[in-house]
């Protein structure tokens, strides 16, 4: 099995200076660059959890995790980030492969909890970049079938007793795709999705993924992926964008005017055929077995 070098950018409190591995030149450097630009946004109210990355770069793939961290100053919040540089064509995002990467996701825990119990950027440097810290690149997941997420209950999860919250949803998603394809692909940057806390976020973040596949794929379109820990005032959320990692992760991150915002309820301004597509997604919801990736079907 290959193997990629784990990366480091950011601080600990072990250090008052940014730690840096594996991140000079390349992909490395243009990773880091998004790390800085982004730093605000990555951990405004995030929760004590870790966002995960996925994305294209200029030379391949990046996944990521970033954790809200401090410098040994204490007085001030930093992101510090694990991640791994993979080939272009490791993974299929929109076919399975985000949960092929939870592998690589749960080997930065790993490393982060190590480095931790560090005490000086010494010891650091020794562990992470003198001996090295190699992840399992993870294999093609194309065939990987869904982890089954249960329709009605994730609904209820999320949306209540009110379907129509989850019908609005998939609506308001299906006409914004809809209309990129009908005047181009620039009306739309990505959207922001609900995950519920009641089931796993990796099938869920696959389940999305699959959902908008069919637009990225007629368009030749690698998505970037930010899976955002909730907090007391939010809940956990996926953003999806449409754009290379560096042109739209901020902008996804930023609930920009392009981005379809799932996660806040609002009322569709196209009323046509709301009718019979609710009326399509009750069926769908009382046929065994459904479950979150059947509504793929809806989007067409």
């Amino acid at each position: 099995m290959s193997t990629s070098n784990l990366r480091a950018y950011g601080k600990l409190p072990l250090a008052r200076e940014y730690l840096r591995i594996g991140c000079a030149n390349g992909d490395g450097l243009l990773f880091r660059q998004l790390l800085d630009d982004a730093a605000g946004e990555l951990i405004a109210g995030a929760g004590s959890g870790a966002t995960r990355i996925a994305g294209q770069l200029e030379r391949g793939l990046v996944a990521a995790s970033v954790w809200k961290s401090r410098d040994s100053g204490g007085m001030r919040e930093f992101p510090f980030s694990f991640f791994c540089l993979l080939p272009a064509d490791a993974v299929d995002l929109c076919a399975g492969g985000w949960r092929s990467l939870t592998a690589v996701f749960a080997e930065h825990d790993r490393a982060y909890a190590f480095a931790l119990g560090l005490q000086t950027a010494s010891e650091f440097d020794a562990r992470f970049e003198g001996e090295g810290w190699t992840v399992p690149i993870p294999e093609d997941a194309a065939d990987l079938e869904p982890e089954p997420v249960p329709l009605a209950p994730w609904i209820e999860s999320v949306h209540g007793d009110e379907l129509e919250g989850f019908s609005v949803t998939l609506w308001r998603l299906r006409r914004a795709l809809a209309e990129v394809a009908d005047r181009g692909a620039g009306r739309l940057g990505g959207i922001r999705a609900p995950l519920s806390r009641d089931f796993p976020a990796d099938a869920q973040v696959d389940g999305w993924l699959r959902i908008v596949g069919g637009h990225c794929a007629a368009r030749g379109l690698v998505p970037s992926v930010l899976v955002t820990p909730g907090n007391e005032q939010e809940a956990d959320a996926v953003a999806i964008s449409f754009e290379a990692l560096g042109n739209g992760l901020l902008g996804v991150a930023s609930r920009g005017p392009r981005i379809v915002d799932l996660t806040v309820y609002r009322e569709p301004l196209e009323l046509d055929g709301f009718g019979e597509f609710t009326n399509k997604l009750e069926q769908l919801i009382g046929e065994p077995g459904s479950d979150f990736t059947s509504v793929t079907n809806l989007m067409r």
